[in-house]
Formats: C-alpha cells, sequence, structure tokens
C-alpha cells in the first residue's frame, strides 16, 4: 500500500534571473535535471514580498489579514510601539497542527516563524528568527534533538555568528562566501541525517544563504546594477558559481534519497532583484508636513546618537549604558516615540522591510490621534495615495513608487489596529525605509555597506513525483498561499475551507485530479491561543539587530 509523502526544499530569495544563468554556466545540474523533467513554473510571493508573511502565508495557506502578520514587527494595537512577531503571533492553524491532528509525522529545519517550536508530531528546528545562533543556545522540539545533531552530525548553526557586513569587511567577499556554502552544507547534512532517521510523511528544509548573498552580492551578479564593476564582478563571480553549486549539490543528494511514493517541492519565498536606492519615507512625510517632529527634540536626538556612536569608538557602550531591559528601553526611546509630536502628526511609516507600512494617526483608535475617522480620514488617504505616486528619483527623474495599496483593497476583512492603512509599493531598484534621522529622501546604495539587492514577487517552484506532469510553465498562477493546501492534497488529506489559497492543479497530472479530486472540510482555521510573545525584550532586541544586518531594518 503507497504512503503518500511530501518533502519539500526551500531556497530562499530563489530567482530564475540567477537560476537560469548559472544553470547555464554548468554550476546548477541538478536543478537543470529537475527543471528539464518535470514541473517548473514563477511562484510569486505575498504582497509584501518579505520572509515573515511570506513564510506565515506558506505555513497556513492564508493571507496576511488572516494569519495576522505583515511584516517582521507588528504594532501594537492603540499603541505606537511594536513587537516583533514570532511563531506565537501566526492567528491561523499552521501546516504542521493540522497534519499532527491527522496522525502524520512531520520534520522541518531552519524555517522561519517556527520559534518557538511547536509541539508537533515528530521535530522541529527553528529558522534564523530564533534568537540562538550556536547549536548551545537553538531551542528544538524535542528538546534534546539539538544534542543528537551535535553528536551525529557536528555543530549546528542557525544563522551566521556575525552581521554580513560585518564579515565581509573584516574577512573579505571569498572568505565570507565560504562561510555560507559551510551553513550550506551542514544544512544539507543535517536534512540527510533527519529524514534518513526519521523518515516522516512531511520534510522540509530551508537554505537561507541564498538570500543573504543576493542581498549583498546582488551588483556582482547583475550587469545592469549602477554599481556593477566588471573587474570586481570577474574576480567574485567564480566563488558565487562556487556557492550555488554547493546548493545545488545539497538539493541533489536530498533528491536521491525519494521513493516513488514521496512528491518534492522546490520553492521560494519571494525572488529577487537590484537595488539603486532607499526611500526613506518619513524624510517625504516631514517634508510634506505630514509627519511633524517634537520641537528641539531632533537635534537631542542626533546628540545622544553621537554620544553613543563616541561610546562604541572606545567599546564602552556594555559597560556605560544600562543592561538589559532598561538598555533596550533606551535604545528603543531614540526611535519613533521620542521624535514625532504625535497629536500634529497624520501619518507615519513604522519600521518594515521593503515596502513602506504606512499608518494613519486616527482618534479613537490611535493613542494620540490626529485625524477624525469617517470622511476625513477616507479623503486624507486618498489625497496621500495620489502624493506618493508623485515621488521620483531625484537623479534619474523615474518614478520610485509604483502604487500604493489601500490595506481592505488587498487584504478585505478585519485589520484594524493590527494591519497597515497603506503599503507602499516601491518601484523597482528601490526599498522604502522608515528612519527619522535622515536628512535626504533618497541615499544611493554603496556595495559592501548597504545591500544592493532587494525582493520581488517572483519566486520559483519546482515539482518532481508521480503525481506530478512534466511542463515548464513560468506563467502558472501558482502563490506560495497554495502551497498548505497543495501539500494537504498530495497528502491525501482534506483542505480546510478557511484557507485562501488553491491546489495547485496545473503541476498535478489530470488523471489523479479526475480520480481523486480535491476533498474540503469545515474548519475556522483559528488555532488555539498560545503566549503571547515568543521573546524577551532582550531577544526582540537581538532579533532586530539581526534583521538590520541583514538590511531588512535600518
Amino acid at each position: 500500500m503507497n504512503k503518500n509523502k511530501v518533502m519539500v526544499i526551500a531556497i530562499d530569495g530563489a530567482t530564475w534571473d540567477v537560476l537560469d544563468p548559472m544553470i547555464e554556466r554548468g554550476a546548477m545540474p541538478n536543478l537543470k535535471k529537475l527543471m528539464d523533467e518535470n514541473f517548473s513554473s514563477q511562484l510569486n510571493s505575498t504582497i509584501p514580498p518579505v520572509t515573515a508573511p511570506a513564510w506565515a502565508s506558506f505555513i497556513t495557506g492564508t493571507n496576511p489579514a488572516k494569519h495576522g502578520i505583515f511584516d517582521f514587527a507588528r504594532r501594537q494595537p492603540g499603541s505606537y510601539k511594536s513587537s516583533m512577531n514570532n511563531a506565537n503571533s501566526i492567528k491561523t492553524k499552521t501546516l504542521w497542527q493540522i497534519l499532527t491532528e491527522q496522525g502524520k509525522t512531520v520534520g522541518t529545519i531552519n524555517l522561519p516563524m517556527t520559534y518557538p517550536p511547536t509541539e508537533v508530531n515528530g521535530f522541529m528546528i527553528p529558522g534564523f528568527l530564533a534568537p540562538g545562533v550556536s547549536s548551545q543556545k537553538i531551542l528544538t522540539h524535542p528538546i534534546d534533538l539539538i544534542d543528537e545533531i551535535n553528536r551525529e552530525v557536528g555543530s549546528y548553526q542557525i544563522f551566521l555568528e556575525a552581521s554580513p557586513k560585518a564579515l565581509i569587511h573584516a574577512e573579505g567577499k571569498s572568505e565570507f562566501l565560504a562561510k555560507c556554502e559551510k551553513i550550506v552544507q551542514k544544512r544539507g547534512e543535517t536534512a540527510r541525517f533527519l529524514y534518513q532517521k526519521y523518515q516522516p510523511d512531511f520534510f522540509m528544509v530551508h537554505f537561507l544563504m541564498t538570500d543573504v548573498v543576493q542581498h549583498w552580492f546582488w551588483h556582482c551578479l547583475d550587469e545592469t546594477h549602477p554599481a556593477h564593476d566588471s573587474a570586481e564582478a570577474a574576480e567574485i563571480v567564480p566563488a558565487l558559481e562556487k556557492f550555488y553549486h554547493t546548493v545545488d549539490e545539497n538539493v541533489g543528494k536530498l533528491i536521491e534519497l525519494l521513493d516513488s511514493d514521496t512528491t518534492l517541492l522546490v520553492l521560494s519565498d519571494h525572488g529577487f532583484g537590484p537595488l539603486h536606492s532607499n526611500i526613506y519615507l518619513n524624510r517625504w512625510f516631514y517634508e510634506k508636513k505630514y509627519l511633524k517632529l517634537n520641537t528641539g527634540k531632533k537635534t537631542a536626538i542626533q546628540t545622544i546618537r553621537r554620544v553613543i556612536a563616541a561610546i562604541d569608538v572606545f567599546n564602552l557602550r556594555n559597560r556605560l549604558l544600562p543592561s538589559g531591559k532598561r538598555r533596550v528601553a533606551l535604545e528603543k526611546s531614540l526611535q519613533h516615540d521620542f521624535l514625532i509630536n504625535w497629536e500634529k502628526t497624520r501619518c507615519t511609516a513604522v519600521p518594515a522591510s521593503i515596502y513602506g507600512n504606512v499608518f494613519l494617526n486616527i482618534k479613537g483608535r490611535d493613542e494620540s490621534g490626529a485625524l477624525e475617522s469617517g470622511a476625513i480620514v477616507k479623503k486624507f488617504k486618498h489625497e496621500l495615495i495620489s502624493e506618493l505616486a508623485t515621488i521620483s528619483d531625484p537623479v534619474t527623474g523615474n518614478t520610485a513608487v509604483e502604487k500604493t495599496y489601500s490595506i481592505e483593497e488587498i487584504f478585505p476583512g478585519n485589520n484594524e489596529g493590527i494591519a497597515p492603512d497603506l503599503l507602499v509599493r516601491p518601484a523597482d531598484g528601490f526599498a522604502i525605509f522608515s528612519q527619522l534621522n535622515e536628512q535626504q529622501i533618497f541615499r544611493p546604495t554603496k556595495p559592501w555597506e548597504d545591500i544592493t539587492g532587494t525582493h520581488r514577487v517572483e519566486g520559483i517552484f519546482l515539482a518532481k513525483g508521480e503525481k506530478i506532469v512534466s511542463a515548464k510553465n513560468r506563467a502558472a498562477d501558482a502563490a506560495i498561499i497554495d502551497l498548505a493546501p497543495t501539500i494537504l492534497y498530495l497528502l491525501g488529506l482534506p483542505i480546510p475551507d478557511s484557507m485562501d489559497g488553491k491546489v495547485l492543479t496545473e503541476a498535478i497530472d489530470e488523471k489523479i485530479l479526475q480520480k481523486a479530486p480535491p476533498q474540503f472540510t469545515s474548519d475556522s482555521g483559528e488555532k488555539s491561543e498560545g503566549e503571547a510573545s515568543g521573546y524577551s525584550e532582550e531577544e526582540e532586541e537581538l532579533i532586530r539587530k539581526r534583521l538590520q544586518g541583514l538590511g531588512y531594518l535600518e
């Protein structure tokens, strides 16, 4: 009797714009074979195409309005403060909760948005949003799994021991890529060990380093990038090819473990493209008089920052600043709350990644609202959307904002106080940041000081198995939100009708679909209430710093 199983290999940030050239150069023979002989397509990410909401949509099969994750951080309702999202922040049932309820075994390795780990029927190693980096500090389920991995495979590492920028400057570009390769290699070894030992019904491993490398080395891969240096690229590209070959090699070794009952899915959470310039949206709001600062505090904040920078120079910061919660509170006070005159501010961009997450400051909803709800808010929102469309690059004159979405336009439902009121989608080549201490609206990116690549919506999807058709269909209507229902179907399980995604029927053999069409079950999709937070204040700050190092936050 056949036992349906699924293996998912996630290559974070993978894009055909990079993989196709790497395949043509011969660096990725396993992906070439997989693509040539099986199903491949584009896979659209969420809006915004950010790691946290994208993986939450993969995990739940629902859109951000249902699962509640719009970015790495969330604004606390009725407040101007924000907290970091984690697995406990997800409001809907996850794929692994459903599989566990159905008696299926589960194993996941390194996936974002899985910290703190869930008590699944199997094992779970959280991804880079977990506070621990070294194997001694990683929390797994079961709790002693990390000891088994360290003993049988060697020291496990979730993420780099320092920020990419710091490592590139300290050790060099080739050495940095070698570190990334090493993490990929160890991830692959761990995946093979656990898969062979436990043989779960659903197995997933996530390779993060492709995302990290593309953020920092995009200008080397992209000859059209304004910062591309052909001499520098000629020196670095061979090391990049070696890195991608290591990724491909580990994909190939996992494919070798598959049996005829297992369907393989290879995918990314989003695609990638060039980043030429940062847009500081709150600076634009300030110049348009939509955002007001407290008198005199702009100078005060700059003074405090200079003092702290000076303390850092002498490496005395840890001794002179308060420790623990008091230090975190002090550093946070240097952000929005300290600067903004909320009673006179109509809108602000909150710390987010890539897109602008804009909250209007509404009376009755927000702590010190400035806008009357109803017609005034509606009129101001319309005005703001029109004005944002006029933002253009001062150097090229090109439009810098592709589109501004009203949240109810893309995520109908009860988003009040959780979702931003507007999502500002930058044009290709731009990313939006929220810093208040910037003196200009635009700042061109500088290689090795800033990231030069950023996320796009268009990711990748490949599938292999007895139920899968052989077709290259880059125009397929496939989205990351469709993966959870598709996986449930491939495992022979009913799909909760609360899921927003659909089964990717274009990838599945028509005869299989006719014999066993998708079945649905009535389910609210709401998960039982867990703990309010999975982070201490110190851990939250650590995650913020890690995201800053990746270029997601500044």
